[in-house]
C-alpha cells in the first residue's frame, strides 16, 4: 500500500543517514573507504545507498511479514517503523535548525 512505501522511503533515509552522517558508524566508513572498489564506492554514494538500502528492507522485512499471520506479522514490520519515526525526528530537527540559522545541517 501507500503507507507501506512512505514507511519504506523514511525507512531508507533513516539508514542512509546514520550510515553517512553518523558518528557510530565514522569507523566502519573509514575503514570501507580505504578499500576503493565498486563496495566502497556504493556505501559512500547516498544517491547508491537509495536505491539499494529499500531492495534489502524489503527482503528482510517485508517478505517474511508475508509469510506470518496476523498479529506476527507485525513483528517484521515493526523496525521499518521505528526507522521511519526516525527519519520524521531527523527531518523535523533539520528543518528547525535550518529556520534558526544553522545552514550547515541540510545534507547536499
Amino acid at each position: 500500500t501507500l503507507t507501506d512505501i512512505l514507511i519504506l522511503a523514511l525507512a531508507t533515509i533513516a539508514i542512509t543517514d546514520a550510515w553517512l552522517r553518523g558518528s557510530l558508524f565514522a569507523g566502519a566508513r573509514a575503514y570501507v573507504e580505504t578499500f576503493e572498489n565498486w563496495l566502497s564506492e556504493l556505501l559512500g554514494c547516498r544517491l547508491c545507498l537509495s536505491y539499494h538500502v529499500p531492495i534489502w528492507l524489503t527482503i528482510l522485512f517485508y517478505i517474511p511479514s508475508l509469510f506470518e499471520f496476523w498479529p506476527w506479522h507485525v513483528l517484521f514490520r515493526l523496525p521499518l517503523g521505528i526507522l521511519a519515526a526516525t527519519a520524521i525526528a531527523t527531518l523535523i530537527n533539520d528543518v528547525r535548525d535550518a529556520i534558526r540559522g544553522d545552514d550547515d545541517v541540510l545534507p547536499g
